[in-house]
């Protein structure tokens, strides 16, 4: 149900025009921010994105999707930033969680992501991106086996994602077997 417009204009030719919402403002900006992103405008995207949520600070979803769009932007903090306020939103959203570990990865802070990656694999056990999350941070940690355990898991849910398959590789390569590393790496 859309909301009542807040204000009628009357143009000379008896026209009746509409102004809309904030709210209603605030989803067609996230709608275009959407589509800059389909296109790769990621800059655009988070402009965009920004001026939806301050129009509508209550949306989780456009709190997310900029999230995402700083973290592939590598601008961390600004992610971090963004997923805590959908976190104030929503205390228990395991893709805020899983977007805030990605970002304290990034900020090379790696124990604390692999809390939060934890975190979210106990509500979403079956998440392989949780699991090619929490390897990432245990290599960084210097964890390498343990990193591996949970790369295999991701495979088993997702056999044939291609980040994985590299991170496995990678995490292969630095314990010393390369032989075995290169299998993954090859098809990546």
């Amino acid at each position: 149900v859309t909301p009542p417009a807040v204000d009628t204009v009357y143009p000379a030719d008896g026209a009746v025009l509409t102004r809309a919402t904030p709210k209603q403002s605030a989803a067609s900006l996230a709608r275009v921010a959407k589509r800059a992103m389909d296109e790769g405008d990621l800059q655009g995207a988070v402009q965009l994105y920004r001026r939806s949520l301050a129009l509508d600070p209550e949306q989780v979803q456009v709190g997310l999707a900029l999230g995402s769009a700083l973290n592939v932007m590598d601008d961390h903090r600004g992610s971090l930033e963004a997923y805590r306020q959908v976190l104030r939103l929503d205390a228990n959203n395991p893709e805020a969680v899983r977007g805030q570990a990605v970002a304290l990865v990034g900020l090379d802070r790696p124990r604390e992501a692999s809390e939060q990656f934890r975190w979210a694999l106990a509500r979403a056990p079956r998440d392989h991106r949780l699991h090619n999350g929490l390897g990432v941070a245990l290599d960084l940690m210097g964890d390498h086996r343990a990193a591996q355990a949970a790369y295999q898991t991701a495979l088993t849910l997702a056999p044939h994602d291609a980040g994985t398959i590299n991170n496995l590789g990678l995490s292969l390569a630095l314990t010393g077997d390369p032989g075995y590393s290169d299998r993954y790496v090859e098809g990546v």
